[in-house]
């Protein structure tokens, strides 16, 4: 099961938390001088490691370019990870919510996702990929600098978090901009899918931090964003004309995603934004915000072609699957 399968605290408003350590073997030069035989041998020795601890592997050397590209679309892998040239490898534990990219910007990028928001359970996950790796093949750690990294910024804890949040409202208000001057220092806030509302709220740097302050600041920064939504939501649904707008808004997207013809991946992005917004609202019952945020991932492109029998060959035949697919998850049970 995937992550997105599953529920998470606030997950309405927090699709994910995802942490992520940077990591370097003692044994091997930085990714950027690892030639293909060390990026081998590397992936041959860690990957089997965690294979005996839970994980399957994958040598992207080994697997289509779709397969390649769902993995960027469930964010278990990056886009330059994907398109990288030299040796590369994924080992996924799904149950866990645990990915870890081997040969990335560097050696190991150990990544947990939780649904909602969720930073300690997301550390203590990684934090035992590490241990388990760390046992057998020491981390570059200097007593000064911290972990060692390709980028410097990342020295010190070498963690990095991140949070998608749905914040419509704050975006329709223009207020994420003032936001923006006003968070603290190591954050950064930027739009994430095209906007529509949606925000990936990142740590911007690891140097000088402990681990324990960075997942408080991203907490404490969510909660703050969450509630602020929140009260700008239930202002709206006292006014008795905005709240008949926002529910004839979020029924004709409901009427459009379950009915259309097609979709594409724009109009089904905008339609998902209103869906999600509704139950927010309490405007939508029966929908879990869960089921949005899995739907908003099976419909990316990749995931549309590898998820039938008959995969679409053109963008129009996409754009009806998309359609199809959206409306046999909104309609479901």
């Amino acid at each position: 099961m995937s992550w997105y399968e599953n529920s998470g605290q606030d997950d309405a408003t927090v699709l994910f938390t995802q942490v992520s350590l940077h990591r370097n073997l003692e044994k091997y030069p930085f990714s950027s001088c690892l030639d293909a035989k060390g990026a081998n041998e590397m992936i041959t020795a860690v990957g089997g490691l965690l294979t005996n601890n839970g994980f399957h592997v994958l040598n992207f050397a080994d697997i289509s370019p779709a397969n390649a590209v769902s993995y960027v679309e469930s964010f278990e892998a990056s886009t330059s990870f994907v398109r990288s040239n030299t040796p590369h490898a994924l080992a996924l534990n799904q149950p866990c919510n645990l990915s870890v990219m081997l040969c990335e910007e560097d050696h190991l990028i150990i990544q947990c996702i939780q649904p909602g928001l969720n930073t300690e359970g997301a550390y203590a996950n990684v934090r035992k990929v590490e241990e388990i790796v760390d046992h057998s093949y020491p981390i570059a750690y200097d007593k000064d600098f911290g972990y060692l990294t390709q980028n410097p910024a990342m020295h010190g804890t070498g963690m990095q978090i991140t949070a998608i949040l749905f914040l419509p409202m704050l975006h329709a208000e223009n207020e994420v901009e003032s936001i923006c001057r006003r968070i603290a220092p190591g954050l950064c806030l930027t739009p994430f899918y095209r906007e529509n509302g949606l925000y990936a709220l990142s740590t911007a740097m690891a140097v000088g931090q402990t681990e324990e302050t960075m997942q408080k600041l991203v907490t404490d920064t969510v909660t703050q964003l969450k509630n602020t939504e929140a009260g700008l939501l239930s202002r709206l649904m006292s006014q008795g004309d905005r709240k008949e707008e926002l529910i004839a808004r979020v029924l004709r997207a409901r009427a459009l995603a379950t009915g259309s013809y097609l979709l594409t991946e724009a109009e089904f992005l905008h339609l998902c934004a209103d869906l999600r917004l509704g139950v927010c609202a309490g405007i939508i019952k029966d929908i879990p915000a869960q089921a949005l945020t899995a739907l908003l991932i099976n419909c990316m492109p990749a995931h549309l072609y590898l998820g039938t029998q008959d995969p679409p060959k053109t963008e129009r035949e996409r754009d009806r699957l998309r359609a199809q697919t959206a409306a046999r998850a909104l309609t479901a049970g």
